[in-house]
């Protein structure tokens, strides 16, 4: 560093060094010239200010073309310093020597590491309680909400016969117990699905992945359990209501059924705000909609009634 600063001091004392001499010189031959011109008398003892004029004017002419090409160097100099950047940048193999360029490119190549390596992959954006964008079949489900669809479904299931239709006054636990009494449902599938469910509707922690998914394992055994099938599911046979029967469906069913729930809780979310801008409509209609979703696209391909 300190080379570079006495070269460039070097250079430039230099210069102006050369400048003041040139001034210097042609500053003493017009002052020569001038002397000579005011001595030169004609033949009669008068002064001939005739040389002195065009002496003065060639060097008044000569000092404006020196300041117009000094003027114009710098000038030009300026601008093409300005459009480097802009029009061409000189970093090519051509335009450097060896040693810089390949300094250039190293530190290149750096950058392009270190930005490759900070870029977050798609898979490390995961906001709890939501499926991982990109990633997974859950991409923009609410987990939350999700579960607290599924009592429509078990609702729907059971409520092929009237007599097991839920109370308005009865709440979840209340009917869920009232199925187990009934022998409808195991005892053990059902306390650990109204164990998710009122985790997922009173607590304020968000429900995780895993969690969402270990609840619909038990939502999935209980709907094999009351003798329906799973899309997805090949296996045929009906499922024995004794309590020692607690085969959980495969991971295919439980994905598939994890899946169409956060669906229809993202669709029936829009579909109810859209029912409200659009008109007023009470509970039961909204249900009604609801349910209507469920039945044509969710996860019962076929029902075979235990009534």
């Amino acid at each position: 560093m300190h080379s570079i600063r006495l070269s460039h001091c070097i250079y430039r004392g230099s210069l102006f060094f050369l400048i003041l001499l040139t001034a210097a010189a042609v500053a003493l031959s017009a002052a020569d010239v001038i002397i000579q011109a005011l001595a030169n008398q004609t033949g009669s003892g008068a002064h001939d200010y005739r040389n002195l004029i065009v002496v003065v004017v060639s060097y008044v002419v000569l000092a404006m073309f020196a300041l117009s090409f000094s003027c114009s160097r710098v000038l030009t100099v300026r601008a093409a310093l300005q459009d480097i950047p802009k029009s061409y940048i000189p970093i090519t193999k051509e335009d450097l020597p060896k040693k810089v360029y390949d300094c250039i490119q190293r530190d290149f190549d750096h950058v392009k590491h270190i930005r490759e390596n900070i870029t977050p992959r798609q898979e490390d954006f995961n906001h709890i309680g939501w499926g991982q964008p990109g990633v997974s079949s859950l991409e923009g489900v609410n987990f939350k909400r999700a579960i607290l669809r599924t009592p429509l479904l078990i609702e729907q299931v059971v409520t092929n016969n009237t007599i097991y239709a839920r109370r308005k006054k009865h709440s979840l636990r209340q009917y869920i117990e009232g199925l187990i009494h009934l022998g409808l449902i195991d005892e053990q599938l059902g306390r650990g699905y109204i164990a998710g469910y009122e985790q997922a509707r009173f607590s304020r922690a968000p429900i995780s992945e895993e969690r969402y998914f270990d609840i619909m394992k038990h939502l999935a055994a209980i709907l094999r359990h009351m003798g329906y099938r799973l899309q997805g599911s090949e296996s045929e046979r009906p499922i024995s209501r004794g309590g020692g029967d607690q085969a959980y469906p495969v991971d295919d069913d439980v994905a598939s059924l994890a899946q169409s729930i956060g669906t229809f809780a993202s669709r029936s979310t829009s579909i109810s705000h859209r029912l409200r801008s659009a008109a007023r409509i009470d509970e039961a209609e909204e249900e009604s909609h609801l349910q209507q979703f469920v039945i044509g696209k969710l996860v019962i391909d076929g029902v075979r009634s235990p009534f």
